[in-house]
């Protein structure tokens, strides 16, 4: 379970430097349709959604003179030029803080594992 929140916390960093959006506003696009769908569309500047990236066009992307439409792997690239130092950056130090605190809660989380496996979860759920 920890491991699958380190990865979240992890793609959280790159999507913001690479993307300019959350990993999930990413894959889903950011504003609920009508229809109770997504519109595919990343909000805000320089922010690119999956499916902007796969058509190739992006037209979220804002200025002080407007919008503007934009190859969305133009945008990606500048993105990374531009955030690439400081996502490396909290990448080292989240890797460092997430390796203090899961040794940190070693003593906690194997007695949770233990009551686990003893009332039968032990094989579905692990702390």
């Amino acid at each position: 379970m920890l491991a699958l929140v380190e990865g979240y916390s992890y793609a959280s960093i790159w999507s913001d430097a690479l993307f300019k959006t959350t990993p999930l506003t990413f894959l889903l696009g950011d504003q609920p349709t009508a229809g109770g769908g997504y519109s595919g569309s990343a909000s805000g500047e320089n922010s690119v959604s999956l499916k902007e990236l796969i058509t190739g066009w992006n037209t979220s992307s804002t200025s002080t003179s407007g919008s503007s439409t934009y190859n969305s792997l133009e945008l990606v690239r500048m993105n990374a030029m531009n955030n690439w130092g400081d996502a490396a950056i909290k990448s080292v130090l989240y890797g460092v803080g997430w390796r203090v605190a899961i040794k940190a809660t070693a003593p906690a989380r194997r007695k949770i594992n233990g009551f686990l496996r003893k009332s039968g979860l032990g094989q579905i759920v692990k702390v």
